[in-house]
């Protein structure tokens, strides 16, 4: 934002509420609660098992560490057999300090899950100080509903999109912030930024709209070269991946099918994600329809009674896994078009002032930028919707509806915040259990099978890395050379390869854990939170994992 705005700005908003509630402690000691909610988050993280994607970027990391000029050239078995990694989705540079870290302190779970708490650190830090630099009552409410969110607890491990978060955040921050010494200071550490989170992701490239829309905004023209940054950096980037190659990893990257039925559906799945990843909502409805008086507490203890019971009876079996199912995709659904509604009643203000000539504010014209860029990028060009990939629109849909926590009493607050933090800590500590249980049954197998003879491991994600360091070898459809006597152990809840068609096997043992409470709350089967939008209520199994022995292979037709 322009200095000049963002001092008239702060020098006419409401100031802080004077009540001394526990809100506003939590805004009188910004360091304390960023320290506090990093800790939550770092603690949910910090020992746990590697997780899906984590092993991609494990094994694109050690292949760097040896060709760090040829990041884009390493092989690896992610679908059926090894694949060069300008297959894949993701630039490398994410990869390269995984490979730093893993090259100094080695591949280990703590010591680069210290590495990926730097950037939660960054992402808890910068959302802070947007709410503090536009001086949004009740901010430190705000960060806590940021972090709290499942989408930002469980999506850690060691995958991209916090870090994503974190840039976006710092890279929104420079571009508002009074405090830089010159113009030409803010669009050069903007265009930096952006060129970061771009090698990172390619999911900030509607930021480079964003910051030329907003220079523009600005009539600052003098400063249009900063938009160059990002794109040059992308051209060198592009020139590169000719040089290794012979091809642009921007053009080729996987891209889902154009249709109106993929439309349609990405837009559901979008929706249900932000209902089932936005626990805090409540308070934004009864801030929306408080008049003068108070809302009775019950609006609140009933409905969060009300979601208690409904969880004790799924547990129970007094209602099906199934019909709960359907019940939370439904609430979800109307959870998430809830949110949409609330983000967007903010963009009224926006069209009016355009309409009449005049100049909107600029802070919810610049979050609407945000929101509406990155959700229009994701549906368009992501091969689908996941709860990680909505974390990049979670908060500037919280800056926009931040003025209606104002209305909502410190009590019924506090029930808001304790469900936030029940529910965000209930789905990390099920996440860490279904990781985990893919590392224990690694090991406990390798133990239980003859040391003399070869065990394949099928399916990919966090097993794939424990099964190798376990002593397995990763199969490869058509290609591994099976012969009779060997094991093959496949889990049947992980993506993974085929087995070919004319092996024989026979079935050794089948390992079936017993689901418990802990895993209740449930981000799996299929690893239904990172495929798709959404958390479910089983008592299933976490998994089942099947050892087979090869017992020779059938005649060719």
């Amino acid at each position: 934002m322009h200095v000049d705005a963002v001092k008239a700005q702060s020098s006419t908003t409401e100031p802080l509420r004077q009540n001394h509630t526990w809100i506003t402690t939590l805004d009188r000691y910004p360091l304390g609660v960023c320290l506090t909610l990093f800790g939550i988050a770092t603690a949910v993280n910090l020992y746990k098992p590697f997780h899906i994607d984590d092993t991609y970027h494990l094994e694109a990391a050690q292949w760097i560490q040896q060709q760090p000029l040829r990041p884009m050239s390493g092989q690896i078995n992610w679908y059926q057999h090894k694949e060069p990694m300008y297959q894949a989705n993701q630039p490398p540079l994410y990869f390269y300090l995984i490979a730093a870290v893993g090259s100094l302190f080695g591949y280990a779970e703590v010591s680069l899950h210290l590495m990926q708490a730097f950037f939660t650190f960054l992402a808890i830090y910068f959302f802070q100080q947007i709410a503090r630099l536009l001086r949004v009552e009740n901010g430190g409410l705000l960060t806590a509903f940021f972090t709290l969110s499942p989408a930002f607890l469980v999506s850690q491990n060691l995958m991209v999109d916090v870090p994503l978060v974190a840039l976006m955040l710092a890279f929104f921050y420079v571009l508002l912030t009074p405090r830089m010494p010159t113009d030409r200071m803010r669009y050069l550490l903007a265009g930096a930024t952006l060129s970061v989170s771009l090698l990172i992701k390619y999911s900030s490239i509607p930021l480079v709209v964003v910051l030329l829309v907003i220079i523009l905004f600005r009539k600052h023209y003098a400063y249009l070269w900063a938009v160059l940054i990002p794109i040059g950096v992308l051209a060198v980037w592009s020139y590169a991946n000719l040089q290794e190659y012979g091809s642009i990893h921007l053009l080729d990257r996987p891209r889902a099918s154009w249709s109106f039925g993929r439309f349609a559906h990405t837009i559901k799945m979008l929706l249900i994600g932000l209902g089932a990843i936005s626990p805090f909502t409540l308070l934004f409805y009864l801030g929306l329809i408080r008049r003068q008086r108070s809302p009775p507490t019950a609006w609140v203890v009933l409905p969060l009674g009300g979601m208690v019971g409904f969880v004790m009876a799924t547990y129970t079996q007094v209602i099906s896994e199934q019909v709960a199912y359907r019940l939370l995709y439904g609430l979800f659904l109307l959870n998430g078009l809830g949110l949409l509604g609330l983000t967007t009643r903010r963009g009224k203000d926006v069209v009016m002032a355009v309409r009449t000539g005049h100049k909107p504010d600029e802070p919810p014209f610049v979050f609407l930028l945000w929101v509406g860029s990155v959700a229009t990028f994701m549906v368009l060009f992501s091969p689908f919707m996941a709860t990680r990939h909505i974390l990049l629109m979670l908060p500037p849909m919280l800056f926009l509806c931040a003025p209606l926590l104002k209305r909502v009493p410190s009590a019924i607050a506090a029930f808001g915040v304790g469900f936030a933090f029940c529910l965000g800590v209930m789905l990390a500590v099920s996440d860490w259990c279904y990781a985990d249980f893919y590392r224990q049954t690694a090991r406990e197998i390798r133990k239980q099978l003859p040391s003399d003879r070869r065990v394949w491991a099928l399916g990919h994600w966090g097993w794939q890395w424990y099964a190798t360091q376990a002593g397995m070898q990763p199969y490869e459809s058509g290609l591994s050379p099976l012969k009779t006597g060997d094991y093959v152990v496949i889990p049947l809840g992980v993506d993974r390869q085929t087995l070919s068609a004319d092996v024989r096997t026979r079935v050794v043992k089948r390992i079936v854990p017993n689901g418990t409470l802990l895993t209740f709350f449930s981000t799996g089967h299929v690893a239904r939170f990172y495929a798709g939008t959404s958390w479910h209520l089983t008592r299933a199994p976490i998994d089942t994992v099947v050892i087979y022995e090869v017992a020779g292979r059938y005649p060719k037709p």
